[in-house]
């Protein structure tokens, strides 16, 4: 009786990316349970067979593991627009659980980044009412700025007020069912917003949301500084902020800067990686510590100092790749450590033949370089694995293309206290500044 009166169905909908992420969530809500009596339902594209060994293996550690796999086609969602790098239409699935899973009517949902440290009943147990879900308010949709404006005016929404995260959710199947809600989702994933289904949930629910404690999703980047104090318009409590990181309930690892198993520096990142030990073999650990090892090293400047002066050994000249933000912060920060750079290239034909700091920028397809002695240093973003591939197409050489990683101050804020003065001097080097002077 008492397992029944304590059931809580819990989701998740991992994509190929977040498949050990997930049980590594997994693994860390059967740890941290008292009351609670999880029953678990992974919603999966039906190529990621793969992945049911890494679930049944959570079973061998924990024999209380119960769950159930709903095979799907991601190929249903293809018309779901995702601008997010690291999404996929994965991210969609959330939306149709009303009708993906029938035989529930309250369920609680999760995205696989997370760490849970506490019990979730009382979460669960929260009551709903009328309401569709049950949310953890954002504090960036509280500022009055640009991004408010604009989910109003460009994408319609009523308010961002109680705007809230979609990664860990209560969610009102029943009430969804009832509304028919499902038929909206379907027509909203199309338009393009730019925060994908955060954006959607919050403009079709809008009215229609309970908000939840902080505690129940405590971004990893809050955890050891007061970033959260100084937003000038706080949804939290001091009370709440306090309790959230003292005892945190979830942690929540979210945007790419803030991953375990993609930077080793970052805030509970060590407790994640101990939880992942414990469910898989050690050929996989080391695996994933390995390649967790170099992408957290290819982000330091130091890195790139060093791949750059070797390539310098073979090249004339350094040229940029992309002429934002990140290119003109990436100027700034050779010419601080004496390199000059001879140009931009960029695929926007409208910027060519003006200037960044006194730099020329040219069309990538350009015959103005030796392709075969020039260093090309990318500083865009997303997509590097592509850009390369182009540009070694256009002539330039594989070994003489570099990639520049803007740390950015979500990067920042996710590092944990021990790695932070590493943080600084790299930042130091960056700038071209002595190794005690701060700039972060």
């Amino acid at each position: 009786m008492k397992k029944l009166e304590n059931r809580i169905p819990v989701v998740f909908t991992p994509d190929e990316k977040f498949v050990i992420p997930t049980c590594v969530a997994i693994a860390s809500m059967m740890e941290s349970r008292r009351e609670a009596y999880y029953f678990f339902y992974l919603v999966l594209d039906s190529s990621l067979k793969w992945a049911e060994s890494y679930f049944s293996a959570i079973k061998d550690v924990y024999n209380e593991f119960e769950y159930k796999i709903i095979w799907i086609e991601e190929a249903t969602f293809k018309q779901g627009v995702i601008k997010t790098e690291h999404l996929s239409q994965s991210a969609f699935y959330r939306l149709f659980l009303p009708d993906l899973i029938k035989t529930e009517n309250k369920i609680m949902y999760h995205d696989g980044d997370i760490l849970v440290c506490d019990d979730l009943k009382k979460m669960y147990d929260v009551d709903l009412k009328d309401n569709y879900i049950g949310g953890i308010p954002s504090i960036y949709a509280a500022q009055e700025d640009e991004w408010s404006k604009a989910k109003i005016d460009k994408w319609g929404f009523a308010s961002t007020e109680g705007y809230v995260f979609s990664g860990d959710l209560i969610i009102n199947l029943q009430k969804l069912r009832t509304d028919n809600i499902t038929k909206i989702f379907s027509s909203e994933i199309m338009k393009g917003y730019p925060s994908e289904d955060q954006d959607i949930i919050n403009k079709v629910c809008y009215g229609h949301i309970a908000l939840l404690p902080l505690r129940y999703c405590m971004l990893n980047r809050w955890t050891e500084n007061d970033t959260l104090e100084l937003f000038t318009n706080p949804v939290y409590s001091y009370q709440e902020i306090c309790d959230a990181k003292n005892n945190p309930a979830i942690i929540h690892f979210a945007g790419a800067d803030a991953k375990p198993w993609l930077n080793l520096r970052v805030s509970y990142g060590e407790l994640w990686w101990n939880t992942l030990k414990r469910i898989v073999g050690d050929e996989v650990y080391k695996r994933m510590r390995d390649i967790a090892q170099e992408n957290t090293e290819c982000r330091d400047w130091s890195y790139l100092w060093w791949k750059l002066q070797l390539c310098m050994n073979k090249a004339k000249e350094v040229v940029i790749y992309g002429a934002g933000k990140n290119g003109k912060e990436l100027l700034e920060s050779l010419n601080n450590n004496g390199i000059s750079v001879s140009g931009f290239l960029d695929m926007n034909s409208e910027k060519c033949g003006t200037f960044v700091d006194g730099v020329e920028i040219f069309h990538v397809n350009t015959d103005s370089f030796s392709k075969r002695n020039t260093i090309v240093i990318v500083s865009v973003t997303n997509g590097f694995d592509e850009i390369k591939k182009y540009l070694i197409q256009k002539g330039y050489e594989n070994e003489l293309i570099l990639r520049y990683y803007h740390k950015s101050n979500f990067y920042y804020q996710s590092i944990a206290a021990e790695y932070q003065e590493y943080e600084q001097q790299d930042a130091c080097l960056r700038c071209g500044k002595q190794i005690d002077q701060k700039v972060i």
